[in-house]
């Protein structure tokens, strides 16, 4: 879906279910991913031009290269971070989107196949979050930038200003992402339970919740790789570790708790069908003597019985598997990546 048919969508669609976070996209006459750079560019460009209102040394040159004072380093990849979390939440949404006909196929209602798709809806909890998020930055940054060795930025206000505001941000879709991410999975659980229709028959019209389950995980996945870029300056800190580790942790566990649900429910509807033919077996079995045709009917219930023992009970196939493998490794690919750039840096350039 284009970003003007989702500017352009009716009642039920994209549009009103959209976070505030999510307006750029749709204001935007561009793609998901020159809007993101676009927001990197903007976000890094601010940073430059408060620095330089107030003179503010960025690089110095050194004997083996130059050196980035100032959070230069720290600002590139709080920028990063920003339009890649708005970025991929973009992706997912109309990723998700562009598989409402077979969400369909697998819920009772077609309104609900629109629902299972949209964000969650506004309301005072996740207001709540957000002002939480606000809450977080406003006492973090202090520390985070007096931590990271930023002191002379507090000479410069608006460069001061710049860190406040984006830390600010990334607390708030902290925040509101977890928050999202707990309504989701508690709608996506009743959803399950009220409207799930499971044609074992056809089990594999339910990958489409297993590949509806690896967009939001990729999202904390590699929002948790671009946080691994902090550590190219060497400078390890607690609220950074605690930020990777909960980021990847919600990553798994995104993916991993929605199919477990939806695996419960498939075995449920496999022991139902099973009990309900072994009855139907016992009973042609007591009418073999009786009834000419009993034997046949007892073979063509043997053979349902086995092909419903086979029916899978995990809501993904294997193209989904591996694509959640490889996402798995995203955190620990970046961790070795930023390891190679702190070595091109540390010998080319000092941060």
């Amino acid at each position: 879906m284009s970003e003007s048919a989702a500017r352009s969508a009716g009642p039920g669609e994209l549009r009103p279910e959209l976070p505030f976070e999510q307006a750029v996209f749709v204001a935007s006459p561009f793609g998901t991913f020159l809007t993101s750079a676009a927001i990197f560019l903007a976000l890094y460009g601010a940073f430059l031009v408060c620095a330089l209102v107030y003179g503010v040394e960025l690089v110095r040159r050194a004997p083996g290269g130059v050196i980035f004072e100032n959070g230069t380093w720290p600002a590139f990849v709080m920028s990063l971070l920003c339009a890649t979390v708005l970025g991929m939440q973009r992706f997912a949404l109309k990723a998700d989107s562009r598989d409402r006909e077979a969400f369909a196929q697998v819920l009772k209602g077609g309104g609900s196949a629109a629902r299972s798709v949209d964000f969650a809806r506004r309301s005072s909890k996740l207001v709540h979050a957000t002002w939480l998020g606000v809450g977080l930055g406003a006492l973090l940054s202090v520390f985070i930038l007096y931590n990271q060795g930023m002191k002379d930025a507090f000479a410069a206000p608006l460069v001061f200003v710049w860190f406040w505001l984006v830390l600010t941000a990334l607390a708030v879709m902290f925040t509101r992402g977890v928050e999202m991410t707990r309504r989701g999975g508690r709608n996506h659980a009743k959803l399950l339970a009220d409207e799930l229709n499971i044609d074992l028959l056809r089990a594999d019209r339910l990958t489409v919740l297993g590949r509806s389950a690896t967009r939001p995980a990729l999202i904390w996945l590699v929002t948790s790789a671009v946080i691994c870029l902090f550590f190219v300056t060497g400078n390890v800190d607690w609220f950074t570790l605690a930020l990777l580790g909960s980021s990847a942790a919600m990553g798994f566990w995104i993916f991993a708790s929605s199919m477990m649900r939806v695996h419960h429910h498939i075995r449920a509807a496999k022991a139902k069908e099973l009990e309900s033919l072994r009855c139907q077996i016992e009973t042609a079995r007591a009418e073999l003597h009786d009834d000419p045709q009993a034997c046949a009917r007892i073979q063509a219930l043997l053979a349902y019985e086995a092909r419903i023992e086979n029916a899978r009970e995990w809501a993904f196939d294997q193209p989904t598997a591996l694509r959640v493998a490889v996402y798995l490794f995203i955190p620990a690919t970046a961790w070795f990546g930023q390891a190679a750039a702190q070595f091109f840096v540390e010998h080319l350039v000092h941060v």
